[in-house]
C-alpha cells in the first residue's frame, strides 16, 4: 500500500495535489482568501509552464531529492497564490529567494518589529525584527524574544516588546501551551499548560 502512495505522490498529478494542499494551508495561515483553483487546474497550469518537465525530470533523476522538488513560488509575496502570481522553481530556489528577500528587506511579512524600552518604559529604539535588534544592540536574540513573549520582564537592563498590539495581546494571555515529548513514548506528545503567574 505504501508503494502505491509513493508512486502517486511522485507522479506529476500527485505533486500538483500536494502543492495544492500546501497552498490551501499556507493561504489560511497567512489570512488570504482561499485559492480559487482546483488541484486539477493547478496541474494543467503546471503542465503549460516551459520549465516544469525539465524540473520534474531532474527531481526524478535525483532520487526525489527534496531540494530539487518542483515548487510554486509566489512572485509577489504580499499577494495570494494565483496563476498570474506564481512561477515554477525548485524547492531550493524557492527557499533561497525567501531568505534573500528577508535579508534584503524586500519581504518583511514574517518579521515582527520590536521596541527597546528603558526599565521605566521610555522608548529607546524600534527595530524591524528581533534579529535586527540583536545585531544593532549586541543583545542576544533569545533574551529579546523571552521579553517579547512575556517569559521575563527585562533583559540586560532593557524591556522589549513587539510594536504590533496584536502580538502584545498574545503575550498577555493567561496560559501558554507547550509541547513536551513524553520520554516513555517519544512519538506521543503531551501538553503542559503553564500559567503566566508561575
Amino acid at each position: 500500500m505504501s508503494e502505491v502512495i509513493n508512486l502517486r505522490s511522485h507522479s506529476k498529478r500527485g505533486l500538483a495535489s500536494r502543492i495544492h494542499g500546501g497552498q490551501k494551508r499556507s493561504s489560511r495561515l497567512r489570512g488570504y482568501e482561499n485559492i480559487t483553483y482546483s488541484s486539477a487546474e493547478l496541474f494543467e497550469w503546471m503542465e503549460k509552464q516551459t520549465n516544469f518537465d525539465c524540473l520534474f525530470l531532474n527531481w526524478i533523476n535525483s532520487g526525489y531529492d527534496m531540494m530539487k522538488t518542483p515548487s510554486c513560488d509566489r512572485i509577489d509575496d504580499y499577494k495570494p497564490y494565483s496563476f498570474t502570481n506564481m512561477r515554477i522553481v525548485t524547492w531550493r530556489e524557492n527557499q533561497k529567494k525567501s531568505h534573500r528577500d528577508r535579508r534584503n528587506g524586500i519581504n518583511n511579512i514574517s518579521k515582527k518589529s520590536v521596541a527597546q524600552l528603558t526599565l521605566d518604559g521610555e522608548l529607546i529604539g524600534e527595530y524591524i525584527s528581533i534579529v535586527s535588534a540583536s545585531k544593532e544592540t549586541g543583545i542576544t536574540r533569545s533574551g529579546i524574544n523571552m521579553c517579547c513573549l512575556g517569559s521575563v520582564s527585562s533583559h540586560k537592563g532593557f524591556k522589549w516588546e513587539y510594536t504590533n498590539s496584536e502580538e502584545n495581546k498574545r503575550k498577555e494571555l493567561p496560559t501558554k501551551r507547550r509541547y513536551l515529548f513524553n520520554h516513555d513514548d517519544p512519538v506521543r506528545k503531551s501538553y503542559l499548560t503553564r500559567t503566566s503567574n508561575t
